[in-house]
């Protein structure tokens, strides 16, 4: 008898939260069909000045996606999205039509207030395994002509930090993800997107089913928007931290390269979901100094505020080893 009370009391124990919804699990099963291949370390070239911010307040912005380099930034993916769309509506029957009507509506719709926000990283795979730290392009790009720095971060610790907010639930949901380019995966993604829920019995289902399958659908086209970037991006070899359905509380507003710029802290996030303990430099394993003239004299600064700060035992500190002299 008191087997049978513990086995009770045991299963009346609550269940963990769902960790992921319809829409999420489809999206994680198609992304789960082309190869990740995460990498070791991941690499965020920036300023000098960002560096610090970084170091100093133990936090990360992740920007609004549409204000990247990138001047057709989701336009691409739109593009490729209405195309499969199409092509889907004129080869389908009646049955299926139906449903890439209402996806096709539904996500002109919802377009409108989608915002997804961002922190770029590199995983410099299209370089060797020396060089992903220490890549010229991504110099010139992204700090300052070589007079920044690449810091680098873990993969395991920044997707462990993911997993922790995910779990919590009390936050936006975030996902770490590789960039896409090449446009032959980019539509094989989509189409298995939209062909997921189209292969169930359409008309059978009742009318609140049917409407769910088309939402699911139309939210995983949408987180798909920030991970198609045009070809001619590949050699970024790209990843990204992304939140897609952030509280209107937690963006923030930034003046930056003469127009005003919206972010998320990614510490605030942490702050919600509790999680004030952990830390995104807990991540962070070295910092390359880039290519310029003074690279000794920051190298030796930084390795004085990691000192300062209790992160020198942690955070590794190194300088570029490419001969760059920055054009004038």
């Amino acid at each position: 008898m008191a087997t049978r009370k513990k086995t009770a009391a045991k299963s009346r124990r609550p269940a963990d939260p769902p960790i992921l919804n319809q829409a999420e699990e489809l999206l994680t099963k198609v992304l789960n069909a082309v190869p990740q291949s995460p990498p070791q370390f991941l690499y965020h070239y920036t300023s000098l000045e960002v560096t610090q911010k970084i170091l100093e307040g133990k936090n990360i912005r992740l920007s609004h996606a549409q204000y990247s380099n990138d001047s057709e930034e989701g336009a691409h993916a739109i593009k490729l999205i209405y195309e499969s769309l199409e092509n889907k509506l004129k080869r389908s029957r009646t049955r299926t039509a139906q449903f890439y009507r209402s996806v096709k509506k539904s996500f002109k719709q919802k377009l409108r207030d989608f915002n997804p926000y961002v922190f770029c990283l590199s995983s410099g795979n299209s370089a060797p395994k020396e060089e992903r730290a220490d890549k010229l392009s991504q110099w010139r790009g992204y700090a300052r002509d070589g007079e920044g720095a690449a810091l680098e971060f873990r993969f395991k610790e920044i997707s462990n930090l993911v997993m922790l907010l995910n779990r919590r639930r009390r936050t936006a949901r975030l996902r770490i993800n590789k960039i896409y380019y090449e446009p032959q995966v980019q539509k094989q993604l989509l189409n298995a997107i939209l062909t997921e829920f189209s292969r169930r019995e359409w008309k059978k289902e009742p009318d609140n089913t049917r409407n769910q399958y088309v939402e699911d659908t139309v939210q995983a086209l949408l987180f798909m928007l920030p991970l198609c970037k045009h070809p001619g991006f590949r050699e970024e070899s790209e990843w990204r931290l992304i939140v897609t359905t952030p509280n209107f509380e937690l963006v923030e507003h930034d003046a930056r390269n003469s127009t005003i710029t919206p972010h998320i802290n990614f510490s605030k996030l942490l702050e919600r979901a509790g999680l004030q303990n952990e830390s995104v430099t807990k991540a962070i394993n070295r910092i390359v100094i880039g290519p310029s003239q003074n690279r000794e004299l920051s190298k030796r600064s930084f390795a004085m505020q990691l000192s300062n700060l209790k992160l020198d035992r942690q955070i590794k500190i190194a300088a570029s080893e490419i001969p760059y002299r920055k054009s004038r």
